[in-house]
């Protein structure tokens, strides 16, 4: 079999926090030489990937957009899907919601999920016509269901989303109701990535769970401190609270245990069993250091993301 397209996702595969090396480059130039298509495959704005790269002839094509625009090495480009509705940006701006604009596809912050969908279901009904499907994950945020409920026609109840939701694990969602599923709620398994991708797993570290799934810690059966509601508010926990209070969730294998049941992260929570055995044991002196050592391996936390302890 002829070897002759090689596709390459950006981040974390040819570039380290945005940049690319030039070695990578150099190597690319070689696979070319040798007669073999080399393609960028990126989720990506097209504009930003020029601004971390500057120009991209140094591939013969880019697919950005997650798969909405097509560029080629010639400047030539083509649009796969529809361009966001002017009125739909006009009205994010309006709001004061900070969002950054492709040729098809509008990037923001989880954070500011809800109130991007009440500008969808409120608002710009062409916005919905034009939305295939809507998946929800572990990480939906709670806050954004009753949203989410709307744009599908209210053809699932939120008990029972709510309850699909809440029993999914880090690698399964689920297409919500709609024309492309019959009407019917279609949950699947996610495959698991055959390379890390740095730039996506960072955003977990900050995607709130909300505030009724958020991690309690307790100190004789008192609360202590305030809720987790994401890993960020976890580790900074990790780092503040007394070692008396870390010292009774270890030995009851409390993280473990809650790390998947409120972030859905078995690899994480696997990993962080081992450790609360092994401080047990007594192999294991600094348990803060060593959980917060864990969540930023997991998740690939670049050097210059500030992450307490």
């Amino acid at each position: 079999m002829k070897f002759s397209v090689l596709a390459l996702d950006y981040d974390g595969t040819i570039a380290e926090e945005g940049v690319l090396d030039p070695e990578v480059r150099a190597a690319i130039a070689d696979v070319r030489a040798q007669g073999i298509t080399v393609v960028i495959v990126s989720g990506r704005v097209l504009a930003d990937l020029r601004h971390a790269v500057g120009d991209l002839w140094f591939v013969d094509a880019v697919v950005a957009e997650n798969g909405a625009v097509l560029c080629f090495s010639n400047g030539h480009s083509r649009l796969l899907a529809s361009p966001p509705p002017a009125s739909f940006l006009a009205e994010l701006k309006r709001r004061g919601i900070t969002f950054s604009a492709g040729q098809c596809i509008v990037e923001a912050d989880a954070s500011c999920a809800q109130s991007i969908l009440a500008v969808i279901r409120e608002l710009h009904p062409e916005v919905r016509r034009a939305i295939d499907i809507v998946v929800a994950t572990g990480m939906t945020d709670p806050r954004s269901l009753d949203a989410l409920l709307a744009m599908c026609g209210g053809a699932c109840s939120r008990a029972e989303l709510t309850k699909i939701i809440e029993g999914m694990t880090i690698n399964e969602a689920a297409i919500l109701p709609g024309p492309a599923t019959g009407g019917k709620l279609l949950p699947f398994e996610l495959l698991p990535r055959l390379t890390p991708h740095v730039r996506h797993r960072v955003k977990y570290f900050d995607v709130s769970v909300g505030e009724g799934r958020g991690f309690v810690f307790t100190s004789n059966s008192n609360p202590v401190g305030a809720r987790a509601c994401s890993l960020r508010e976890f580790v900074s926990a990790l780092n503040s609270l007394p070692p008396a209070v870390l010292d009774g969730h270890a030995k009851r294998g409390d993280f473990a245990c809650r790390v998947l049941d409120v972030f859905r992260d078995h690899p994480l929570s696997s990993r962080i069993r081992k450790v609360e055995e092994q401080y047990c044991l007594g192999h294991i002196g600094d348990l803060r250091h060593a959980r917060v050592t864990l969540v930023r391996e997991r998740y690939d936390l670049p050097s210059n993301l500030n992450v307490p302890g």
